[in-house]
Parts: C-alpha cells; sequence; structure tokens
C-alpha cells in the first residue's frame, strides 16, 4: 500500500466524520441567541395602532415604557442611562415609535425621523443589546411600519443611512 493511499483513506475518514457531525449536531444548535416566541403569537404587540396620548407623553420627555417610567423633557432617550435592561430593550426596539407616528404632526415627524437618525449614527456595535436578535428583528418590524410615513420628509443621505 503506498503511502498516497493512507493520506486519501485518512481524508475520506475525516470527510465523513465531519458530514456526520454537521448533520446531526448541527441542525439542533439554534443560529439566533434570541427566546423563541410563543407559538400562539402571530401579531406582535409593537404593531399595533399607537395610542396618541402616549405619543404626547413621549414628544413631552415622559418616556414610559415597559419596566420604568423615565422623565427627562428635552433629552433624548438614547442618551439616557437605562433603568432597567427590559427598559433598554424597547427603547432599542422602537417599541414606541407607533405611538409617535399616529399623531401625525410635523413635530412628532421630526421627532420620530430624527430618533432613527439618531440611533444609526450612535449605536454601535458593541452594544451588545442593541443587536440581540429578538430586538433587531421587533426594530426592524416597526421600522417597516414608520418608515413609508417618514421616507417622504428624509433627505437623500438620510434615507441611504436608513435603507
Amino acid at each position: 500500500m503506498h503511502y498516497t493511499d493512507l493520506i486519501a483513506a485518512f481524508i475520506l475518514k475525516v470527510f465523513w466524520k465531519l458530514k456526520r457531525w454537521l448533520l446531526i449536531y448541527l441542525p439542533n444548535r439554534p443560529l439566533l441567541d434570541g427566546p423563541y416566541s410563543e407559538p400562539g403569537i402571530s401579531y406582535p404587540a409593537s404593531l399595533s395602532p399607537g395610542n396618541p396620548a402616549r405619543g404626547e407623553a413621549w414628544l413631552n420627555g415622559d418616556y414610559s415604557l415597559p419596566g420604568a417610567i423615565v422623565h427627562a423633557p428635552g433629552n433624548n432617550p438614547f442618551y439616557l442611562r437605562p433603568p432597567n435592561e427590559e427598559w433598554a430593550m424597547s427603547l432599542q426596539s422602537f417599541d414606541w415609535l407607533q405611538h409617535v407616528i399616529v399623531l401625525n404632526t410635523p413635530k412628532a415627524n421630526t421627532i420620530a425621523v430624527q430618533a432613527i437618525l439618531d440611533w444609526i449614527t450612535y449605536t454601535s456595535l458593541s452594544n451588545r443589546l442593541a443587536w440581540k436578535s429578538e430586538i433587531v428583528a421587533r426594530r426592524l418590524m416597526v421600522w417597516s411600519q414608520a418608515l413609508p410615513f417618514l421616507i417622504p420628509l428624509m433627505t437623500t443621505i438620510d434615507r441611504a443611512k436608513v435603507l
């Protein structure tokens, strides 16, 4: 038996073991680290119609989200220290945006556009909470709901940043 036959046999053995491992173990591993949604829920709460009263409160600096109520008039909520993780998750997923959009006033639309642009500008990849799979999914759903109303208000450069 020639040494090239031994090398070929070794390579085939490694190949078949790797293929077996990929077929048996890889399908059982979750690709994303987020929690799985409940099987009975098909419509996310973040896409429900907004509440104008909550939108007005948000514009006045009452950043009430699940987990806490933060009063900071005149401050950008993304610059505030989050009181807890649940509040930070709701902020990062833009669960509050539909309440601002429902107002449909120039001030509300400007604040909504500016919030999205601030998030794009100042949120880094090192912010692990902002890039968790369930947060990204919720943020994209909310943005897909809000952007048809906000895109006409954006400049070409801002549209390129968002899209």
